[in-house]
């Protein structure tokens, strides 16, 4: 089979999938809402949802999304109620959208948006169009949830999140906001900005995480980032950034000692082997 005929093939795979209708049961869902976002830079933060039947309540849980590029950029500016002068990327989706709604003879809109699965560790998002009229769900399609997330905002619709996905995924609020070192709970992994910036000066096996950390949260592989957050050498890191925030120079000094003990130790054993 030739590279054309192949790619020809997985055009038409794609092309089913993409129209098979999805079997949503809201049973099977968390109606969940934007409690929170956390902006770590320009166009880089955390989103932080929360369940609707868990608001204000204690032990409640929050499932944090991390976004970038013009979605964050959108949504920022969505919820600040700033004039968007030049349209972004979904904004150009927005436009056509509307427009197909009012060409059309049937008031369909976009009715509800879920986060219905994880594949390869990636949360997967969907979109479900229907008539507003009768209540019912005419095509939906495979979505980014971060996109998704935009959508919801603009048409103010509903968002799901698939139970079984929420209770793997899904974190305290409380232990969020207090900084716990637990394991996905960690403040640490919505500091984006520390764990993907490089500096000339850093070692290289600190680079090579950051640069992985980076493809991780771009493609919102939230369990690799999690993983990489707490390798030891990232960990020592970001302590010994947090000491030279703290002005506390001779304790960084001795933590990047102490890191690069640790690089050449696992150096060492990797050389071994």
């Amino acid at each position: 089979m030739s590279y054309v005929q192949g790619a020809a093939q997985d055009g038409r795979s794609c092309e089913q999938n993409f129209h098979r209708q999805f079997s949503f049961n809201e049973r099977d869902y968390h109606r969940v809402s934007l409690q929170a976002i956390h902006q770590q830079a320009h166009t880089v933060g955390t989103l932080i949802m929360s369940r609707d039947d868990q608001r204000g309540a204690p032990g409640a849980d929050a499932l944090c999304i991390t976004v970038s590029g013009d979605t964050f950029q959108g949504i920022m500016m969505m919820m600040s109620r700033q004039p968007v002068h030049r349209p972004l990327s979904l904004d150009l989706l927005w436009q056509i959208l509307e427009r197909g709604h009012d060409i059309s003879k049937r008031d369909w809109r976009l009715m509800r948006v879920a986060i219905v699965g994880m594949q390869n560790t990636t949360f997967i998002g969907r979109l479900f169009f229907g008539d507003s009229d009768s209540g019912s769900t005419v095509w939906d399609c495979d979505c980014r949830p971060s996109d998704g997330l935009w959508l919801a905002l603009k048409c103010k619709c509903p968002v799901f999140v698939n139970k079984v996905v929420w209770a793997k995924s899904a974190t305290s609020i409380a232990r969020l906001l207090s900084g716990s070192t637990e394991p996905l709970d960690d403040e640490e992994l919505s500091t984006t900005a520390a764990l993907t910036t490089i500096r000339g000066d850093e070692p290289e096996p600190i680079k090579r995480l950051k640069r992985e950390m980076a493809v991780a949260l771009q493609e919102e592989d939230y369990v690799t980032a999690a993983r990489l957050r707490d390798h030891p050498f990232l960990q020592t890191h970001m302590r010994i950034l947090q000491l030279l925030r703290e002005g506390r120079g001779e304790a960084a000094s001795a933590m990047e000692l102490e890191l690069t003990r640790l690089i050449d130790a696992q150096q060492t054993s990797d050389r071994a082997e």
